[in-house]
C-alpha cells in the first residue's frame, strides 16, 4: 500500500511541475512599441501575452531594463509585478 501511495505522490508532483501553475521570473525589455520581453535565453514574448498594470509605465528609456514577472495560466500570460 505504501508503494502505491508513493507512486501516486510522484505522479501528482510530476503533473504539478509540468503545469507550473505560477512562477515569478525576471525578463529584460527588448522593445517597447510593441512591448517585447526576453526571458532567459528563450524566445521573446510579446505584448499579447504580457499584462502591464496601469501603475507601471514602460517607455523607450526602459529598453534593457529588467522586469519582475509572474507567469500564470501555464505560461500563457505574464503579469508585470514591478521593474526589477
Amino acid at each position: 500500500m505504501a508503494k502505491l501511495l508513493d507512486q501516486i505522490q510522484n505522479i501528482i508532483e510530476s503533473y504539478l511541475e509540468a503545469k507550473k501553475l505560477t512562477e515569478s521570473i525576471v525578463g529584460t525589455i527588448e522593445k517597447t512599441n510593441p512591448l517585447i520581453v526576453k526571458i532567459d535565453s528563450k524566445l521573446p514574448i510579446d505584448e499579447d501575452f504580457i499584462h502591464v498594470p496601469s501603475s507601471i509605465k514602460i517607455d523607450s528609456d526602459d529598453i534593457g531594463e529588467k522586469l519582475l514577472l509572474l507567469r500564470v495560466q501555464n505560461g500563457q500570460l505574464f503579469v508585470v509585478l514591478d521593474k526589477y
